[in-house]
């Protein structure tokens, strides 16, 4: 439920227009008359906000974008606090009159703990806004599901192991940093875009583990290991996890694993040879 209902309508008389700054760009509301993409001032977007409707479960939570007041985020210890954003990119959109109950009733529900506010969006090269008073939702750090700061790696972890009713919270990240891409290609959104690195790096990594082994019972054990323990940028001072024990757990595996087969390959190359592992090869792992 949407608190703060009267910021959610129109002033009598004026059009209904709605500002989208994370899965309403890319995934806009199902009708409207006219969309502009422009960008907001005065905020910041961050994946500060825990989802367990959408991206992720109560067991599990997703993380998905807010805007943060400026004032509010100087105050806070951000990762990216170097790299203050001068504005917020996104896309506004205008509902018809018939339309806006109807349109209202489904974002409530998409952007439940949220609450509305108003703010006018520009566009480059113009000084008045080309929509003022337009509807945005925000999720302040008086709601529940609000997490705020958090270090850069636990947040691209979470983003990239959580999955909800809505698919897997790393589609909801690639698919934001696409969808900025195209409407504003010279923006430099900090917080996004170097989550969205980190967050395919350890994809990559994932990836080592499976190719050319899904059917192979060595891989299904390995990655089991790698879903059990969370070895790829595992955050370790905020699960106690213990390292050493997971790579010794890996590394026993493999040699029992090599033991029983004489070709235990992890590549479509190479055989894989326990002995001539690096350490750093090991470490990767967690990297």
């Amino acid at each position: 439920m949407v608190n703060n209902e009267s910021s959610c309508t129109a002033a009598p008389g004026s059009e209904y227009w709605i500002f989208g700054y994370g899965s309403l760009i890319w995934k806009p509301p199902p009708v409207y008359a006219d969309r502009v993409a422009g960008f907001i001032k005065g905020h910041v977007r961050r994946f500060w906000q825990k989802n367990t409707d959408h991206r992720g479960t109560v067991d599990k939570p997703g993380l998905v974008v807010t805007l943060i007041p400026h004032a509010e985020w100087k105050l806070l210890d951000d990762y990216h606090h170097n790299h203050e954003d001068d504005v917020t990119w996104g896309v506004a959109y205008r509902i018809a009159d018939k339309d806006v109950e109807d349109v209202k009733a489904e974002l409530d529900f998409r952007e439940s703990g949220y609450i509305c506010r108003k703010i006018d969006v520009f566009q480059n090269h113009r000084v008045e806004p080309v929509v003022k008073n337009a509807i945005v939702y925000i999720a302040t750090k008086d709601n529940e599901e609000y997490v705020g700061p958090a270090p850069i790696e636990s947040i691209a972890q979470q983003i990239f192991t959580a999955r909800g009713p809505s698919g897997p919270n790393i589609d909801y990240l690639i698919n934001l940093a696409k969808a900025l891409r195209i409407i504003a290609p010279e923006t430099q959104d900090y917080h996004l875009f170097d989550l969205e690195q980190r967050v395919l790096r350890l994809e990559r990594q994932k990836q080592l583990f499976l190719e050319n082994g899904k059917e192979h019972k060595t891989t299904k054990k390995v990655q089991s290991i790698y879903d059990s323990h969370q070895i790829l940028n595992n955050n370790t001072n905020d699960n106690n996890y213990n390292l050493s024990s997971s790579i010794m757990e890996f590394t026993s595996f493999l040699h029992v694993s090599r033991r029983k087969e004489n070709n235990l390959s992890l590549s479509s190359s190479s055989s894989f040879e326990l002995q001539t592992i690096p350490l750093s090869s090991l470490l990767l792992l967690v990297i």
